[in-house]
């Protein structure tokens, strides 16, 4: 009797075992899916020509490259991991402040993306002001406070 239960044990955890890994294979497969159709669905495409095709930049506060102040390109952060918060952020925290170089330009971070909400905090620290706060790329790419567009 002992022989039979033993054995019924093993066959028992060999089937938790099969399902288990079952489970992680369906939910990594689901994970590649939503990441390859976010990549596929936002990703400029180059025509065959090798022209890259066009970059439209929509400006805050009504500007446009013709008026008379200067236009900001309100720029989203993604990922604000170890190194977003120690050298990107810093860097465009200052390009912010001092301007980005060229003449008339101005840049202003209005979006962040991580999936820790921790990571927020941390990251309007580093840029002195407040930001909108995504969750996702999908959101983020969607906002229409987020104002470089490129097309084809």
């Amino acid at each position: 009797m002992e022989a039979a239960t033993v054995t019924e044990l093993r066959a028992a955890r060999k089937l938790q075992q099969q399902a288990e890994a079952s489970a992680k294979r369906a939910a990594r497969e689901a994970r590649r899916a939503e990441n390859a159709a976010i990549h596929n669905a936002k990703r400029p495409r180059v025509p065959s020509n090798g022209s890259i095709g066009s970059v439209e930049a929509n400006f805050s506060d009504g500007d446009s490259i013709s008026s008379n102040r200067s236009p900001c390109l309100r720029v989203c952060v993604v990922g604000l991991g170890w190194y977003a918060l120690r050298a990107h952020l810093p860097t465009l925290a200052a390009l912010e402040a001092r301007g980005c170089g060229i003449p008339g330009q101005r840049i202003k971070v209005v979006a962040l993306v991580s999936r820790s909400t921790e990571a927020y905090g941390a990251a309007e620290r580093r840029l002195g002001h407040s930001a909108i706060c995504h969750n996702s790329l999908a959101a983020a790419l969607a906002d229409p406070q987020v104002w470089l567009k490129i097309s084809r």
